[in-house]
């Protein structure tokens, strides 16, 4: 099963790097991190509950990060 999550969010991030360029990484990093913290949680795997969120926690400041440039231009 674990496996088949990790699969599942590579291929999630390669279509958001694909359809979005340089803003499927904000993007993809939050929602692969949330695939990976419901995953987590579903199956009490510790281990992906503290990587999803660090890579939560990447994300959501990215994605702020990434806002602020927007509205900056």
């Amino acid at each position: 099963m674990r496996k088949k999550v990790t699969y599942t969010i590579v291929v999630f991030m390669l279509i958001c790097i694909i359809t979005l360029g340089f803003f499927a990484v904000p993007v993809g990093f939050t929602l692969c991190s949330l695939i990976g913290l419901a995953y987590g949680w579903r199956f009490q795997d510790k281990t992906y509950l503290k990587y999803s969120t660090l890579g939560l926690l990447i994300g959501l400041a990215s994605d702020v990060y990434t806002i602020l440039l927007i509205y900056s231009m």
